[in-house]
């Protein structure tokens, strides 16, 4: 019987794979001594190569957003004509299409009073977009008025009210939007950058700038709000969201010593936490047409007592987001969640000389960027809610405030660049 050796029956040497473009992918190996070609697996089905100008690069074009895998084999020939493959190379996996970033949770998360492109999650996107050079896609699923919640049922059906994104018709909680419509709009292994904030409605502006709360009060319900839902929800958003590093974003002073008496009454009177009824029970005498509360003595004991407010909501939902964060963390593989402070000063608190913070708007004077737009789609409702609905800016971050708040979340990422440029560069094994 003839016996006829055939080469080693080997995989192609130095695979390799590298992005060239948003959807381009150069596929390229060393050649194996007696091979006849080599064979390419996308997503573990063979795929036929067209023409290859270089020896030994093959380019694919109009690659899907997304994770792809490749594999690479060497093809012999035997004597009689069969075809004969290798063993496989190890699998690369490599993500085509754009950076994802998906921004969950209230109003700030959302950029009331803001245009989308004065929005800090626009102003986060915009800079990934400059560091990787590569299209970022952002997806807000934040509302006005959402609450921290429960673990997610269905999501809120839509209700009556005016078309418009500042007030919106749904308020699903932060979990429905980062565990059940999350997941409905995006590939959840796609997403990149989970930008989460809530718990401020959980508590309610209201009670902090009550007269009948007082700051032990305000510091014991934040303490409970703002850590255990937000850590169990962290832990979750890991679990669902696998390649996705996950900042929680935290609040600001809302009240400072440098704030403005009478602008501060005013905003208090509009939210509901001063009116005639509240004053009197708490021995203020309020005038509700000029929002003014009557005698030195007594404002300035207002004051205080809202500034001692505000500094225990500032203080206790800095240091409880900062653990829940940090213990999701240790909950969590691939310490990627961490807390994001704010850094607003006393000068920028609401109706302080440098404020950070829209002033309650008054038509027809505009104080927000969307304030023409917000007000025609509130004009219809009535009472108290066409109210709250055209004021909706108040109190939220300004165009400053949203830089601020950028500057600190960039400065956060700017460790994960090296990462975020291999993942989007060159493949990575799988396991």
């Amino acid at each position: 019987m003839l016996e006829i050796d055939l080469p080693s029956v080997l995989p192609p040497e130095g695979f390799s794979l590298r992005m060239v473009g948003p959807d381009t992918v150069e596929i390229s190996w060393r050649p194996r001594p007696g091979a006849s070609g080599y064979a390419l697996f996308r997503n573990g089905s063979r795929v036929s190569m067209g023409p290859q100008p270089r020896p030994n690069v093959y380019t694919e074009h109009n690659v899907r957003p997304g994770a792809t895998t490749y594999a690479m084999r060497t093809v012999y020939v035997r004597p009689d004509g069969q075809e004969l493959l290798s063993d496989a190379t190890a699998v690369l996996s490599l993500r085509a299409g754009p950076f994802r970033v998906l921004a969950i949770g209230d109003s700030v998360m959302w950029g009331q009073g803001l245009r989308d492109r004065s929005k800090f999650k626009t102003k986060v996107g915009d800079w990934i977009a400059g560091q990787l050079g590569r299209p970022v896609v952002v997806t807000l699923l934040a509302r006005s008025g959402a609450i921290v919640g429960q673990p997610p049922g269905p999501a809120p059906a839509a209700q009556s009210g005016p078309p418009h994104g500042e007030v919106p018709s749904s308020t699903p909680t932060v979990q429905n939007q980062g565990l059940v419509l999350g997941p409905q709009r995006l590939t959840t292994s796609d997403v990149d950058l989970l930008l989460v904030d809530g718990c401020i409605n959980d508590l309610n502006v209201r009670s902090i700038l009550s007269p009948q709360m007082n700051a032990t009060q305000i510091a014991s319900e934040t303490a409970r709000l703002c850590n255990e839902p937000v850590r169990s929800l962290l832990v979750s958003l890991a679990a669902v969201y696998p390649s996705s590093k996950i900042l929680l974003i935290g609040y600001f002073p809302i009240v400072s010593g440098n704030s403005d008496l009478r602008a501060l009454t005013f905003f208090a009177a509009q939210v509901g936490a001063l009116t005639p009824a509240i004053a009197a029970a708490a021995g203020l005498p309020f005038d509700p047409l000029t929002g003014v509360i009557a005698g030195t003595a007594a404002a300035e004991h207002y004051r205080q007592h809202v500034i001692a407010n505000s500094d225990a909501f500032h203080a206790i939902s800095t240091s409880s987001l900062l653990s829940a964060a940090i213990t999701a963390n240790t909950q969590s593989t691939g310490n990627r969640i961490e807390f994001v402070p704010v850094p607003f000063g006393v000068n920028n608190a609401y109706a302080a000389p440098d404020s950070y913070l829209w002033l309650v708007p008054t038509h027809p004077v505009q104080q927000d960027e969307v304030y023409a737009e917000r007000y025609r789609s509130c004009r219809p409702l009535a009472g108290a809610d066409k109210l709250l609905c055209i004021e909706a800016s108040m109190g939220h971050p300004n165009v400053r405030g949203a830089q601020a708040y950028a500057d600190s979340i960039t400065a956060r990422l700017d460790k994960y660049l090296p990462e975020w440029r291999a993942r989007f560069s060159s493949a990575q094994p799988t396991n």
